[in-house]
């Protein structure tokens, strides 16, 4: 580049050595390879039925703004085999982290123990509790023990794999479903 034009680029772009860089290059690589490979792994993975009603779940209820893997619900099973999925398809030894959404007047402490309990994680990690305040409308569905958020701690390339597990699900459509089963 000539002088005049590093001089531009500084202008516009407030760098002092006139380049902008792509720091991020590399992770976008990474996550592009990882992306593709699970897209690749779908036709070996569709019989097992965990693997797919995770899948599938994730899809349908799973988080999919944060780059973590973390599912919301208010049922146990639901819950269950997330966390039963995550051990089988993505990490044997994960960690998981609980949240609870409760209303004034919950007792999180029995929250904790009922879903600690059903959930079979006794050296779960615990969040703060978002607590819904009386009198702000909308949900009158009262839960006794709330509604918990299971996450995965350092789940990034697990979340990145289950998008491009997605995806490849979603590039199924146009195959016969029959001829998979």
């Amino acid at each position: 580049m000539t002088e005049d034009q590093r001089d531009e680029i500084r202008k516009r772009t407030g760098s002092w050595k006139g380049v902008p860089r792509d720091t991020q290059r590399k992770r976008r690589a990474e996550t592009n390879r990882i992306r593709a490979e699970a897209e690749q792994q779908v036709l070996s993975l569709i019989r097992e039925p965990l693997w797919l009603a995770g899948v599938v779940m994730y899809w349908a209820e799973g988080a999919k703004a944060k780059q973590s893997l973390s599912l919301t619900n208010t049922n146990e099973r639901i819950l269950r085999i997330f966390i039963d999925w995550v051990v089988a398809y993505h990490d044997r030894d994960a960690c998981f982290i609980l949240s609870f959404h409760l209303h004034e007047g919950n007792d999180e402490g029995s929250a904790k123990q009922y879903w600690e309990k059903r959930l079979k994680l006794p050296s779960a990690s615990f969040t703060k509790t978002h607590v819904k305040q009386a009198g702000t409308g909308h949900r009158t569905n009262r839960r006794k023990h709330g509604v918990c958020r299971v996450a995965v701690r350092r789940s990034t390339d697990a979340w990145h794999t289950t998008m491009g597990w997605i995806d490849g699900l979603a590039r199924l459509q146009l195959v016969d479903w029959q001829r998979l089963s």
